[in-house]
């Protein structure tokens, strides 16, 4: 059994994020959201499990998403879609 699990987690920026989360689930591209909505998608159905033990590293360029990620996790963001669980010993 995991001992943190994120399941389905979505980001969108913008001043009416739930207004394109249909549009994201259906497939569009981060490009096509921008481009038809103005929002932008920082996390896009982003699940991991990390097992006890387990070392972890989000990394990636600026602005691609792991602040964006751990934000999220962290719970700072309000309108984020998402399920987690954190299994205490």
């Amino acid at each position: 059994m995991s001992k943190i699990e994120i399941n389905n987690i979505y980001k969108i920026f913008g001043n009416n994020p739930d207004s394109v989360m249909d549009m994201v689930k259906n497939g569009s591209t981060k490009d096509e959201v921008l481009e038809q909505t103005g929002h932008t998608v920082g996390l896009d159905n982003v699940s991991l499990n990390i097992e006890e033990g387990e070392t972890f590293v989000c990394m990636g360029l600026s602005g691609s998403g792991p602040v964006c990620q751990r934000t999220v996790d962290a719970g700072t963001f309000s309108r984020a879609s998402k399920t987690k669980a954190i299994k205490g010993d």
